[in-house]
């Protein structure tokens, strides 16, 4: 274990949101600390509600050493910041970390998402993927696709309920050099032809378009060899019984591999302990355990 950061100084963090109140975060964190010893750290949830995140971070954000921020205010997170670490060009932040003190204090600002999801792709065995299938156009889907990206994928079809809020993912990919087509939200099942079928999008969003699938299986050419789906609620996610669903129909002898939203959650919350108590390694699988345990 590194050295902990501020030693004698007691830690206090959050996580941030809206709505706030379902995060796992506080478990996964609390977890961590007690795996590697910390006794000095607290972790709770904060509401902040949509439209204000100025006043939180004026008002409340200097009590705390770190927060970690979920949706609806990762880009202002991002824009909050004086620095920043690996993937800025996603404008998006899930970790503010405090630089300096007093009226002098700024943010620097990560990104920890992308190894979150990186993790959960290799927690799951899911290597050699050159295609994908990505669901979602928001924060998340921006997230996901680089890390597909960077795992090996050249070749993106996008799906999303509004082919306008495609155009930040289309842009993002394509200054990648990647080969990206836009597919039809209202056929899913024809865009299914990919190494990997990766969702990013929320429970009603993922409802919706596993519901298309499933009423039309028949337009599927080949099973995915993998599936990622960044929900871990309910269990199993809409992507799951789509996955299950393929797997019998084409009477597969396993099922396809699958990576969870619960894995990417806890490697994500993983780096972030390491960014905010300064050690080395936190232990992603065992915090993933701890809040989920196994076989989720």
């Amino acid at each position: 274990m590194g050295e902990e950061k501020v030693s004698g100084h007691r830690l206090r963090f959050a996580v941030i949101g809206d709505p706030i109140a379902h995060s796992r975060s506080p478990e996964l964190h609390e977890a961590a600390y007690r795996a590697l010893g910390i006794e000095h750290a607290s972790y709770e949830r904060v509401h902040v509600p949509r439209g204000e995140f100025a006043c939180f971070a004026r008002d409340i954000l200097p009590l705390y050493d770190g927060v970690s921020v979920t949706m609806p205010h990762k880009a202002h997170a991002h824009e909050l910041a004086v620095a920043h670490g690996a993937h800025a060009e996603l404008q998006i932040a899930n970790t503010l970390l405090p630089i300096g003190s007093g009226r002098k204090r700024r943010y620097v600002a990560f990104n920890t998402d992308v190894a979150g999801i990186q993790g959960a792709l290799y927690s799951a065995g899911i290597s050699g993927i050159e295609s994908a299938t990505l669901l979602g156009s928001g924060a998340t889907a921006l997230s996901l696709a680089v890390a597909l990206h960077e795992a090996g994928c050249k070749r993106f079809t996008l799906l999303a309920r509004s082919r306008q809020k495609l155009t930040a993912l289309e842009s993002l990919l394509t200054s990648r050099g990647v080969h990206v087509r836009v597919g039809d939200w209202d056929h899913p099942a024809r865009s299914f032809d990919a190494d990997i079928v990766a969702s990013a999008l929320a429970l009603e969003g993922a409802k919706t378009a596993a519901c298309r699938v499933l009423d039309h299986l028949d337009e599927v050419a080949r099973v995915p060899s993998a599936f990622f789906d960044a929900l871990y609620f309910p269990d199993p996610t809409p992507l799951a019984r789509v996955r299950m669903a393929l797997a019998d129909r084409m009477d597969c002898a396993t099922a396809p591999a699958f990576a969870t939203g619960a894995h990417m959650l806890a490697h994500q919350a993983a780096r972030q302990v390491e960014l905010m108590c300064g050690v080395e390694a936190a232990p992603a699988e065992g915090m993933y355990e701890a809040v989920f345990g196994v076989g989720i």
